[in-house]
């Protein structure tokens, strides 16, 4: 009887282990293939602040698009925001799109606090984190995309970047 009960539980253990391996490579394999399809800009639908719809076709043409997920309570999306607005002569050859899933109201508020509203190189966007993760495979704030004129994956930087940095790789 123990005999049975220790290959029941060896059984038991087995099937486990073998279920937890199975899920991670699962996860990795999901991981992998998120990635390979943000190399090129995913087709994507987020809405703008008059609640239109926004997808890849509004998109400036001939342009780089910089894609930043903020939150407007981040001190780092603030900074990065305010960056970007005393330096926005450099980004005329970019399309500069700020994805939020926070309420509309807060990016509202962001957006003028900011002084980003009005500007044409920039769209103020608002999306589900759940939707911005399945597209981008990001969840932390600020996350920044660069995608060059044909819209192919040259940078992702996570967290505050430099200005620098970032015009590095828009031509």
């Amino acid at each position: 009887m123990k005999k049975n009960l220790k290959y029941i539980f060896l059984l038991i253990l087995v099937v486990g282990i073998s279920t937890m391996v199975f899920q991670i490579l699962g996860q990795l394999e999901e991981k992998k293939l998120k990635k390979a399809n943000r190399q090129t800009l995913p087709n994507f639908e987020f809405v703008d602040l008059n609640n239109e719809r926004f997808t890849n076709a509004q998109l400036i043409p001939d342009k780089n698009v910089l894609i930043i997920y903020f939150n407007p309570q981040c001190d780092e999306c603030q900074c990065e925001a305010s960056e970007i607005r005393e330096n926005i002569q450099q980004f005329e050859s970019t399309h500069i799109l700020m994805v939020s899933n926070s309420p509309q109201e807060d990016v509202k508020s962001f957006a003028i606090e900011y002084k980003i509203d009005n500007l044409k190189e920039i769209s103020i966007l608002l999306g589900t984190r759940e939707i911005y993760y399945e597209i981008f495979d990001a969840s932390t704030v600020p996350n920044l995309f660069i995608y060059n004129k044909e819209h192919l994956l040259v940078k992702q930087y996570e967290g505050q970047t430099k200005i620098e940095a970032i015009l590095k790789y828009l031509d």
